[in-house]
């Protein structure tokens, strides 16, 4: 394996195709090919070190590229300060590790309910560089704002959702329009989608005429789906289309991830956050994710029953599962003789022209040296019985050498290769 990621990394080359015209090939000497499936892995292991480095007073989260700092005070001098040293840190950290930071893209904010402090702006550098505050970044999708309200992100959503539901509009004509369930699945599909994307960590923020938006949002669309008239109750649309008013769904999502937290490991994120010591709330006309959801839960007549464990999410590989366990598989070979052709058209590994790297030459009077075999049509039998013919484009008898080793075990059931091989 070491190896095998060496050759990946290793004497790349790169050109440049323009106009039907090749530049000359120039060294990759450090970078991941992207698109490639082993890329994303390998850059997180070389900056898997990056939360090593941060101080303990300070909170970090990674995600791919992304990496976010942040810390609570009640001060906001030192704060800034705390946060200066953070990021001195990781400039030499990129340093170290040959990496640049795009200091332009960084950005920089604070959060805070104080109106007298709705002016300040945070001072932090870079590589020599202030780094840009931004009083309303965008964070994995959400809109964030200094007093934390997501009026911006409501917005957003809004806009989105009546973008959409033009759209909408546009597939209920009266004289080919579409049916009320296709419709409904492209409502869920596209406005849905985006009004329930991270629900739980925003909407139990919001006030009610920001909550309001949304519903607004919803039945909007609903009445594109129904076709009813825009002073048909709403209710009755929810009724004819079978959907809930949107705060059903909000706490639905909300009592979701707060049951999940209760469920996960301690040192799990959600769990922590769940369980982690807040003080007391500095704003009375909005609640927050875990006031809404211990809310919801002591609704439930089940609250006060014990929650039962989620499983593993990733099997360890050193532990073995019921559902794969002792498999064997089989291999037959069948030899079919065939004399050459004149013209042959055997693929991109025949013998007649070139010899690939791993025909090797006869070794211990070898009576197939020279005369490799090839391997033209496989079929595979399934645990049902069922035969499922695989047409193969030639390979070499180096594979079937290596097909002759394979062994694999799952649950007692045996697997059976039928390969038909031709000799030339």
């Amino acid at each position: 394996m070491v190896r095998w990621l060496r050759m990946f990394l290793t004497e790349r080359t790169g050109q440049v195709r323009y106009d039907g015209a090749l530049s000359n090939k120039k060294i990759l000497p450090q970078g991941l090919p992207q698109g490639a499936v082993s890329s994303p892995m390998l850059f997180l292991i070389y900056i898997n070190g990056l939360a090593d480095i941060i101080p303990e007073d300070m909170e970090a989260a990674l995600f791919a590229d992304d990496a976010s700092f942040w810390c609570s005070d009640t001060d906001l001098n030192n704060a800034n300060s705390r946060v200066q040293e953070c990021m001195t840190r990781v400039a030499e950290w990129s340093k170290a590790k040959k990496m640049n930071i795009n200091v332009e893209k960084s950005e920089i904010t604070f959060f805070s309910n104080d109106p007298h402090e709705a002016k300040w702006k945070p001072n932090v550098h870079a590589l020599e560089k202030e780094v840009p505050y931004n009083p309303n970044p965008k964070f994995l999708g959400v809109h964030l704002d200094r007093t934390l309200s997501f009026a911006n992100h409501v917005k957003y959503v809004t806009d989105k959702v009546k973008s959409r539901n033009r759209m909408l509009a546009s597939l209920s004509t009266k004289q080919w329009g579409w049916k009320k369930r296709p419709m409904k699945r492209v409502f869920t599909t596209m406005q849905r989608s985006v009004m329930d994307y991270a629900a739980a960590a925003w909407q139990p923020w919001l006030s009610k005429s920001q909550f309001q938006k949304l519903e607004t949002a919803q039945n909007s669309a609903l009445r594109i789906i129904t076709g009813q008239y825009s002073s048909t109750p709403v209710e009755a649309l929810r009724l004819e289309t079978g959907i809930d008013s949107y705060a059903t769904t909000s706490k639905r999502h909300t009592a979701k991830a707060y049951e999940k937290a209760r469920r996960l490991e301690d040192n799990h994120p959600r769990s922590e956050t769940l369980n982690s010591k807040v003080g007391p709330h500095r704003t009375k006309r909005r609640g927050s994710w875990r006031l809404e959801a211990e809310s919801i839960s002591r609704s439930l007549p089940l609250a006060n029953l014990p929650r039962e464990p989620f499983p593993d999410a990733v099997q360890k590989p050193w532990t073995s599962s019921n559902c794969f366990e002792e498999w064997t598989t089989k291999i037959e070979l069948k030899e079919v003789q065939q004399p050459p052709q004149p013209n042959p058209t055997a693929g991109p590994f025949s013998c007649y022209n070139n010899r690939t790297p791993w025909d090797a030459p006869a070794q211990n009077n070898d009576p197939d040296a020279g005369n490799p075999s090839f391997i033209t049509e496989a079929a595979i039998q399934t645990i049902d019985g069922h035969a499922a013919p695989i047409p193969l484009s030639t390979i070499p008898r180096s594979f079937v050498d290596f097909l002759r080793l394979e062994k694999r075990t799952l649950e007692k059931r045996t697997l059976t290769y039928s390969i038909a091989v031709v000799k030339v």
